[in-house]
């Protein structure tokens, strides 16, 4: 089993890690296997990795966010958990061929993509989709992920983007996931820089548009 950015978790997870959650609604939510764990970047973490997945042989990682929000944010704990604890995991391509209702501009967008573009979901578009819990609303952004596509078809969504936008009043944000695992934001990768930022499971970089190229 391998665990990378955005794929959600499901684990017999630990008491000690369930319990060190704050916030008692998100506490009963995780213990009760209603909401997954999101593979997250480890911020300032340099375990000298040298790949961009996590196996059960690692700690992984994880994020997990309640469906409401409270005064206009998002309750979120960050946690660790040995993968040895995990049972599922479920990738942003996955959770794009689960069915779901069009319950909100950032849901109806999806199915729309959706219907002509091999993308992932993941955000809180995904987190509904497999809780089943409101974790959108009308304010809520669409993130997709994409891979296998090459430099003109990538330009050529990009400019589609601004119509599925446009069309379903949501904001929608792609990453490309390279090669070597590095995301990179579709919008910036249509634009003339030389260099694209490219973030991994443990760390952000600049990465050549090149070898940007090179690694689609």
């Amino acid at each position: 089993m391998e665990f990378r950015r955005h794929d959600l978790v499901m684990a017999d997870w630990p008491e000690e890690m369930v319990s060190a959650i704050p916030h008692e609604g998100l506490r009963r939510l995780v213990k009760s296997g209603r909401v997954p764990g999101i593979v997250r970047r480890d911020e300032g973490c340099d375990d000298g990795l040298g790949r961009e997945y996590y196996t059960q042989e690692d700690t992984i990682p994880l994020g997990f966010v309640h469906p409401f929000r409270e005064h206009g944010a998002r309750v979120r704990h960050a946690a660790h958990v040995e993968g040895r604890h995990a049972l599922r995991v479920t990738t942003p391509y996955e959770v794009t061929g689960f069915p779901f209702e069009e319950r909100t501009p950032a849901l109806a967008a999806l199915l729309d993509i959706s219907a002509t573009y091999s993308v992932g979901a993941w955000g809180s578009t995904a987190l509904e989709i497999v809780s089943g819990l409101p974790y959108t609303d009308a304010r809520s952004d669409l993130d997709l992920l994409v891979t296998g596509y090459d430099a003109e078809e990538l330009c050529a969504l990009s400019g589609e983007l601004i119509r599925f936008e446009q069309v379903h009043g949501v904001r929608i944000d792609v990453e490309i996931t390279l090669e070597n695992g590095y995301g990179i934001n579709i919008k910036e990768y249509a634009s003339s820089s030389k260099e694209l930022l490219g973030k991994g499971l443990q760390d952000v970089i600049l990465i050549k548009r090149d070898a940007v190229d090179a690694l689609l």
